[in-house]
């Protein structure tokens, strides 16, 4: 019993030091490629959508048990509505001036940023998705009648399409509009992409050799892509070109695109959510506990939203740090109120600036405008313990923040130095005791 004892103390040891290097030197490093759970919203339901709003200050959720919620960036819900029927799709404007729900018994609801009931439209028996222009002024829609129909914000009808004309599968599943409202792209369930162009012409097709999921098109209006249950996920240019492929296992759900397509964020049905740069490199991945319906990343891709079946709502911080990237959105000022700024500066300089949990530049900033009131100001730097404090600005006023970050003492020089002196003394150990059984060994035979 001694003997197994010591050899199972043996294997164990190394097992113990693995785990401490791994503490130690593993997550630091890989802390860069890692998104950042800023907070969760759950119900009773599966979520088949969601979206952020194009200055990200809001979020909109639609589950089977027939909820529509308005949440703001901080995961406080606004407001949520009671639909007579499961919600496939949402999606809202700019500041939520606007914010639209695809019902499954073929109505079109829309309401805005106080949760007013604004109109309603009726489409066929099953309305699929819904996308909004970034200032409302345009509003797409996709029905299982077979047809694209596209609203103005008050409502009224401009067009109708019916895109391939009425075949069997001809459900638009899928529609995706540019924040302009130039482009809105459509997705065939088994026929393919669509895309068409103000005032109404539709630019090309593309036959899709698997069944459709979900369109996108980006923000900025230059590229397309679609996802389906193939695990096929393509990006066109707005041109028709395919610009990239990527192929999963699994079937992708969705598909959302940042400006420019620098990246572009899928839903799968293994459960996860990837992130892409352009070019097909693969930046990370995050795994929910249900399949993943929606993903939905900020117009500068900082920030990513995604709806489980789990009944959870998901809400990313993501590691961009890409210098061509256009700069992070702001915190929305109204136009009814003077804007306040913070000027924030940090020893050492560099640290990452999250204000009521978005991220808004690197220290030293200058002038960042907020609303007036009281802020929840972060600043991250790797090695370095968060700093947090909360501020008030008044009356268009100016406040500056000098932060002396401190650093992190799991890896100050000291504590490092005392964890390595412990393995290397227990690695001594275990070999001088595996050195030790082979001699005894070796001097009994």
């Amino acid at each position: 019993m001694k003997t197994g004892y010591k050899i199972i103390r043996a294997i164990l040891k190394p097992a113990f030091i693995l785990t401490i290097l791994c503490l130690l030197f593993i997550i630091p490093v890989s802390a860069g490629e890692t998104a950042t759970l800023l907070w969760t919203f759950e119900k009773q339901t599966n979520f088949p959508d969601t979206e952020i709003s194009p200055d990200g200050s809001y979020i909109i959720a639609g589950g089977v048990n027939s909820g529509l919620y308005l949440l703001n960036s901080n995961g406080k819900l606004i407001w949520e509505k009671k639909l007579p029927s499961a919600v496939n799709g949402v999606d809202l404007a700019d500041n939520a001036e606007i914010c639209a729900a695809a019902a499954r018994n073929g109505i079109l609801y829309v309401y805005n940023r106080e949760g007013e009931y604004l109109w309603s439209k009726q489409a066929g028996e099953n309305m699929y998705d819904v996308s909004v222009s970034k200032t409302g002024g345009y509003i797409a829609a996709g029905s299982d009648d077979g047809y694209l129909y596209l609203f103005t914000g008050t409502g009224d009808l401009v067009w109708s399409k019916q895109p391939g004309g009425n075949a069997y599968g001809g459900d638009i599943c899928s529609v995706s509009v540019s924040e302009d409202g130039e482009y809105i792209a459509a997705g065939k369930r088994l026929f393919g992409l669509y895309l068409y162009r103000l005032p109404g012409d539709m630019e090309w097709y593309r036959q899709i050799s698997e069944q459709v999921n979900d369109v996108a098109v980006s923000p900025d209006g230059k590229y397309t892509g679609v996802c389906g249950s193939g695990g096929t996920t393509t990006i066109y240019r707005i041109s028709g070109e395919e610009a990239e492929r990527r192929t999963n296992i699994q079937p992708v759900n969705s598909l959302s695109i940042s400006r420019e397509s620098r990246f572009f964020a899928t839903g799968c049905q293994d459960n996860y959510a990837r992130l892409f740069r352009g070019g097909n490199s693969e930046i990370l991945s995050y795994r929910t506990s249900g399949n993943v319906r929606g993903v939905s990343l900020s117009p500068d891709g900082t920030r990513m939203a995604i709806a489980s079946n789990d009944g959870k709502i998901y809400f990313l911080a993501l590691p961009i740090t890409d210098p061509a990237m256009p700069e992070p959105a702001q915190p929305c000022v109204p136009d009814e109120e003077p804007a306040a700024t913070i000027s924030i500066y940090s020893s050492p300089p560099g640290a990452e600036i999250l204000i009521d949990n978005r991220f808004s530049g690197t220290t030293p900033a200058d002038g960042i405008s907020v609303r007036n009131g009281y802020h929840n100001i972060t600043l991250i730097m790797d090695g370095y313990t968060d700093f947090s404090s909360e501020i008030s600005v008044e009356n268009g006023g100016n406040l500056k923040l000098n932060a002396e970050l401190t650093k992190n003492e799991m890896l100050s020089g000291g504590v490092l130095s005392a964890a390595l002196m412990i393995i290397a003394a227990l690695l001594a150990g275990t070999a001088g005791f595996i050195l030790g059984r082979r001699e005894k060994k070796k001097f009994r035979m």
